[in-house]
């Protein structure tokens, strides 16, 4: 993943949300190159792949600082054309030891006062907050989950599209060559050898074509759980994780919008899991 991310640790001192109107304009483009052939790179992997996937990254993550700034340019009245998740997005003022950072979240999941750990970029850009404790994570509005298990739903769906359109031909074929005596073995054969490649490039294809706008956003969010030393995070089912967070004690009554929320990676005991929930209601308590 990229190495141009990296972790502030401190207080924030002041978080105020910006009063400006924002309509939803689509993500930042990181060109249609980066759209169609990220997953084809990822399967690739090698030196090479990573570099060209980290060179798409910095143009997205350009992209997200054009449009920060152009907030920033903004009066508080004005209309601005802005990306993201238009159902949870949270454009701030946030203050993390001494410096000031506007970011557009998916939500809060912290409040003033609180130690954090950020994730910047090499401009500043905030991209993520999250607790110390390894509980739960704000991030940046359009990233949902890992690369890793982007590319495990797509693999599931594209394997069975392949069977669907797979089995049909198989019958067509097989019928084909009973019935029909002019039929030529050796064509048959070529068919059956060279469909399944060819029907698993098209599913692959087809999937990635339906879903191109999620590669980079997705690639992004597993380089902040990496800088976060979290690279496991990247195959993380974060919506099951949101059902259960209310009920475990992950999930704080001043938290808003779409938190990620999981367990530390060294802290999955069930002793472990009861310390975080007896500290989280502590902080209920005191913020009640």
């Amino acid at each position: 993943m990229s190495d141009q991310l990296c972790v502030i640790h401190g207080k924030i001192t002041s978080m105020e949300r910006v009063p400006v109107s924002l309509q939803t304009a689509g993500q930042p483009s990181a060109g249609m190159l980066a759209r169609i052939f990220a997953p084809i790179l990822f399967a690739l992997g090698g030196k090479i792949g990573m570099a060209v996937m980290n060179h798409w990254q910095n143009r997205y993550l350009s992209g997200i600082y054009d449009q920060l700034n152009q907030t920033a340019r903004g009066a508080a009245s004005q209309t601005v054309k802005l990306t993201a998740l238009a159902d949870f997005l949270y454009l701030m003022d946030i203050t993390i030891a001494g410096t000031q950072y506007r970011t557009m979240l998916s939500g809060l999941c912290f409040s003033e006062g609180d130690d954090v750990n950020a994730v910047v970029d090499a401009k500043g850009t905030l991209l993520a907050v999250a607790r110390p404790d390894q509980t739960a994570m704000s991030i940046y509005s359009s990233c949902k989950y890992g690369f890793a298990l982007l590319m495990k739903n797509l693999w599931w769906v594209s394997k069975l599209l392949f069977w669907v359109m797979m089995i049909p031909m198989l019958l067509i074929n097989v019928g084909e060559l009973t019935l029909n005596s002019a039929w030529d073995l050796t064509v048959f054969l070529i068919v059956l050898a060279g469909a399944p490649f060819a029907l698993m490039a098209l599913s692959a294809l087809l999937c990635g074509l339906a879903n191109r706008d999620e590669f980079i956003p997705a690639w992004l969010a597993s380089s902040i759980f990496e800088a976060l030393s979290r690279p496991d995070l990247a195959t993380a089912n974060f919506n099951v994780a949101e059902r259960e967070a209310p009920h475990d004690g992950r999930k704080r009554p001043g938290d808003k919008g779409r938190v990620l929320y999981f367990w530390p990676a060294d802290n999955a005991t069930k002793a472990a899991r009861a310390k975080i929930r007896a500290a989280n209601s502590q902080i209920e308590h005191s913020e009640g």
